[in-house]
């Protein structure tokens, strides 16, 4: 089962990537300062989640269930930003509001199947960093979309 939850870490590491591969993107794209140093922050933030996935040892990690570790299914599925979306950013910012919840989501079943632990502690902060991610995105769209700047 230890191959199991290495599997899950992989994935993890390959989605807090793809999240910083998407905020360097966007930052790129955009000519707001707000945006451009918000989408940095993020991405920053994201490489610091990678990290720790990378440092923690399975094999280490108490789980409550390992059976139900087979039923966290993450869509491997590569998502990836169109050169479309990036020429509208609240459509790039809309797409980011899903992977973090995304994210969320997925970091919340882990949660559930992992005894207390310093490991549970960090991955408990990686959750609440993304629901924030999540959150100051919504903010900036809704900024754009009253004309804020």
């Amino acid at each position: 089962m230890e191959s199991e939850l290495k599997r899950i870490f992989d994935i993890a590491i390959l989605k807090e990537q793809e999240a910083y591969d998407m905020y360097k993107k966007m930052s790129e794209h955009t000519k707001t300062i707000y945006l451009k140093e918000l989408f940095m922050t993020l991405a920053d933030e994201e490489v610091g989640h990678r990290e720790i996935f990378l440092q923690l040892n399975p094999s280490k990690i108490a789980i409550v269930n390992r059976d139900k570790l087979k039923d966290i299914v993450v869509d491997t599925t590569s998502k990836h930003l169109s050169s479309k979306d990036l020429k509208n950013i609240k459509d790039a910012i809309t797409f980011a509001i899903s992977q973090e919840q995304e994210a969320y989501d997925f970091y919340q079943k882990l949660l559930e199947q992992m005894e207390f632990s310093e490991t549970k502690i960090f991955m408990e902060e990686i959750k609440l960093q993304e629901m924030r991610h999540r959150l100051s995105l919504e903010k900036a769209k809704r900024k754009l979309e009253s004309g804020e700047e």
